[in-house]
């Protein structure tokens, strides 16, 4: 008969696994970004206007849910196989590039909303027609802007009379450019009309044309 051993072997333990330092290094970057990913999320919910942005409020929760599917990568290194890790480096730059770019626009918001909103005045404004035509529209812009305002005229001011109209002044709309239409369509331009000597409890604005044709303007 076989003789029985008295001492029974314990089974040789199977080694963890271990991560290589090019793994850790991954993992390191990976935990990086999911922490700047975090505080950018905190900017995020605390900023009414980010929050009012449905497109980067869906992309940050996408990414979110891809950061939390990726993490179980890292629990052990025989997941991290060469494909993975490239795929993963190639999301945590694409995710770095995000975080920057919403980081931009949320200090532009802040800046934004600390930076003093300019005051401004509503001027009422009579115009006096002492061009050569009648004029059928008038429309002004800031002479910093490029973009013409709506027909300011209700009706028709003819050669030699005014009309009321209003215009909102700031700090930076003192200087306004004006076009005018005839009958026609022809346009007439007087540009760098200065506001800043105008009376702003009541403004006149005085339109004329040299025999020429050209507009020059004056207001008071």
């Amino acid at each position: 008969a076989t003789p029985v051993p008295t001492e029974i072997p314990e089974p040789t333990a199977t080694p963890e696994p271990v991560f290589t330092a090019e793994q850790q290094a991954l993992a390191k970057e990976f935990m990086n970004m999911a922490d700047a990913f975090d505080k950018t999320a905190e900017r995020v919910n605390a900023t009414p206007e980010a929050l009012a942005n449905e497109t980067l409020v869906n992309t940050m929760n996408e990414l979110a849910n891809e950061i939390i599917a990726a993490d179980q990568y890292f629990t052990d290194p025989n997941k991290l196989t060469p494909e993975v890790m490239s795929s993963l480096k190639a999301a945590i730059d694409a995710t770095e590039k995000f975080i920057s770019e919403a980081e931009k626009a949320l200090d532009q918001i802040k800046k934004d909303n600390e930076s003093p909103k300019a005051a401004s005045v509503v001027v009422p404004v009579e115009i006096f027609n002492f061009t050569s035509f009648d004029l059928y529209a008038l429309a002004l812009s800031p002479a910093n802007s490029d973009d013409w305002g709506e027909n300011l005229l209700i009706d028709v001011i003819k050669i030699g009379e005014s009309a009321q109209g209003k215009l909102t002044f700031t700090a930076d709309t003192l200087v306004w450019d004006v076009l005018v239409q005839d009958k026609e369509g022809n346009q007439t331009f007087f540009m760098g009309v200065d506001f800043s000597e105008a009376n702003l409890e009541g403004a006149k604005l005085f339109l004329e044309t040299t025999e020429g044709g050209d507009g020059y303007a004056s207001a008071v």
